[in-house]
């Protein structure tokens, strides 16, 4: 009775220590998940601004140069 008891511990170990790295890794992959969204959120708002800039560049430069931006759109088509 005692080599069959020792067999049941050792599964039942075995068992939980399954169960806590899944829940483990479970909780980790959730964490990693959230921090993609926000550094994808940032990444999607700096690029927005950074396109404002350039077009504001791009429409200031027009204006110096006496270009209208419609002569500037049919030239880039």
């Amino acid at each position: 009775m005692a080599k069959g008891n020792k067999k049941s511990l050792f599964w039942t170990s075995y068992s939980d220590l399954m169960t806590s790295l899944f829940f483990t890794l479970l909780v980790l992959f959730v964490v990693a998940i959230i921090a993609m969204g926000r550094a994808l959120k940032k990444a999607n708002d700096l690029q927005i601004a950074t396109q404002a800039e350039i077009d504001k560049i791009v429409y200031k430069t027009l204006i110096v140069n006496g270009l209208s931006i419609m002569n500037y759109i049919r030239n880039m088509c």
